[in-house]
């Protein structure tokens, strides 16, 4: 069997962790955002960087639902390799019966 969907399930874990690394913490963004009287001028700025980030993700989630599209066409061509199998061994084991 093809072992392909293991670089599918990477491609999903290197686009998920550059996602990540991309958007970059913006926990104590957000606490010295709370903390301090700020202008119109840098709340405009915590606006479109939270704006980019949705956006970031966006285009992961996006790259990720179309790595588990062919996550799932491997899945699925795996079962009917499986099957069809599965069919000669029950096709082998009727001969073999029928020599009995």
């Amino acid at each position: 069997m093809d072992s392909s969907w293991k670089s599918v399930v990477e491609n999903i874990e290197n686009t998920l962790n550059d996602c990540l690394l991309k958007i970059g913490d913006t926990g104590g963004e957000l606490e010295g955002f709370a903390r301090q009287e700020v202008g119109a001028s840098k709340h405009i700025a915590f606006q479109e960087t939270i704006q980019n980030n949705l956006g970031k993700i966006e285009i992961a989630l996006n790259k990720t639902y179309s790595q588990f599209n062919i996550l799932s066409l491997e899945m699925e061509s795996a079962a009917d390799a499986l099957r069809d199998w599965i069919g000669k061994a029950q096709q082998c084991q009727d001969k073999v019966k029928s020599i009995d």
